[in-house]
């Protein structure tokens, strides 16, 4: 484990165990990202089948999406902003701050994901769930993208929260 969070420690093992298979094979951090049967599931965590699901039941539908044994059990944009601290050598709230921070500070900061991942030099697969952790928190603007790109969101913009919450965490 690199890092933790509180609100992913109040999780159960089964579910930990779930979202750390989401986590390090995401290649992007976004939604619906490595979508997996329920049988490599099993494989990969070492749960049994009912176990799996508890784990998926302790997730809930914010983070996964599961209609039943015969579909592909898919991870929410959320899940990588909440679990990536766990696996990953970054934590989305911090990153979230820092992107904030940038937001309001820079004069002229872009809004368009490709440009912001060259600016913080973060590839989608950091950026995206800090954003993510931005938008579940509504402390800024985003704009879902709908066009299969690395990016989950194809706008971010700072709002009157984006200061108020660099303001507070300073």
């Amino acid at each position: 484990m690199v890092n933790q969070t509180s609100e992913a420690s109040a999780y159960s093992a089964n579910c930990k165990a779930v979202a750390q298979v989401f986590v390090q094979t995401s290649y992007h951090g976004g939604e619906f990202d490595q979508p997996i049967s329920m049988d490599e599931l099993v494989k990969r965590t070492g749960l049994s089948k009912e176990d799996v699901k508890d784990g998926i039941d302790n997730l809930g539908s914010e983070m996964v999406l599961f209609q039943d044994d015969g579909h592909s059990i898919a991870p929410h944009a959320k899940l990588y902003a909440v679990f990536d601290s766990f696996w990953m050598a970054w934590r989305p709230a911090d990153d979230a701050l820092t992107l904030a921070k940038a937001m309001v500070g820079e004069k002229n900061f872009p809004t368009d994901p490709s440009q912001i991942s060259d600016f913080m030099a973060w590839e989608p697969r950091r950026l995206n769930p800090a954003m993510t952790y931005l938008a579940c928190h509504h402390l800024a603007e985003t704009h879902e993208s709908g066009n299969g790109s690395p990016w989950i969101y194809n706008l971010l913009m700072k709002n009157a929260e984006t200061s108020r919450y660099v303001h507070n965490m300073a």
